[in-house]
């Protein structure tokens, strides 16, 4: 059952991966006011993804070390591994940015909180596309084991007996398709007529990418003694 899930647990990914552009087709809602949020959002998630990297790693290590896979549970995740990634978001956080979230359900419904407004509920949308994706297949297979396994999912999290691996991995890919769609708004933005207040300018000539994301310098994070990171 292991690696049967955790082989859905790849396919699911690759695809969610695969279909997220779709998300960059709606009407763009982001405009020159939203600049500070979207550059937030983009350092947010690049430090978010680099953190998933290094606990993925860590958490194979061991598992090569003991011959046994590290199964998920919410207790676990929210334990062990989510206030690392947490601490390393907070080292280049704008204190200035709206920071909004998203969650997926085990209905596999998107539900947001802090009033994102329509930017920022596009960005959170390209994020939780890939979690809908995953909780969409899960159900599916499930629904394939009888009415109970499936009236069973609703009340427990659709996650469940998947290794920590593949949910790590799920939230780092969620991360990229984050970043893409925050990449594409910024380019667009930044070639916008008007341009920007405080945005490169496309010279003449074929389009370019310009450097549009520029990121903080991490802050410290705290010593290990203050640190709700176990894993540092």
């Amino acid at each position: 059952m292991i690696l049967k899930r955790t082989i859905l647990a790849a396919a699911c990914v690759a695809m969610a991966l695969a279909i997220a552009p779709q998300v960059h087709a709606q009407s763009p809602a982001c405009g020159c006011q939203d600049l500070v949020d979207l550059r937030n959002r983009m350092c947010e998630a690049r430090a978010a993804a680099a953190e998933y990297t290094r606990q993925i790693q860590m958490i194979r290590a061991q598992e090569i070390k003991t011959g046994v896979p590290v199964m998920y549970t919410t207790e676990r995740y929210k334990v062990e591994v989510q206030p690392c990634v947490q601490e390393a978001i907070n080292t280049v956080t704008d204190s200035n940015a709206n920071r909004p979230t998203a969650d997926t359900n085990n209905a596999c419904e998107i539900t947001y909180k802090g009033n994102p407004g329509a930017c920022l509920k596009q960005v959170l949308g390209a994020h939780e596309s890939i979690h809908v994706t995953v909780c969409k297949a899960w159900s599916n297979d499930r629904d394939k084991e009888g009415f109970f396994a499936s009236l069973r999912g609703l009340f427990t999290d659709f996650r469940d007996g998947t290794t920590l691996v593949d949910l790590l991995n799920e939230e780092r890919t969620a991360y990229q398709a984050e970043m893409n769609h925050v990449r594409d708004e910024l380019v667009r933005l930044s070639r916008s007529k008007p341009p920007c207040p405080g945005m490169p300018v496309e010279p003449p000539g074929p389009p370019r990418i310009p450097t549009i994301e520029p990121c903080p310098p991490p802050k410290p994070r705290p010593e290990p003694k203050d640190s709700n990171c176990r894993h540092r």
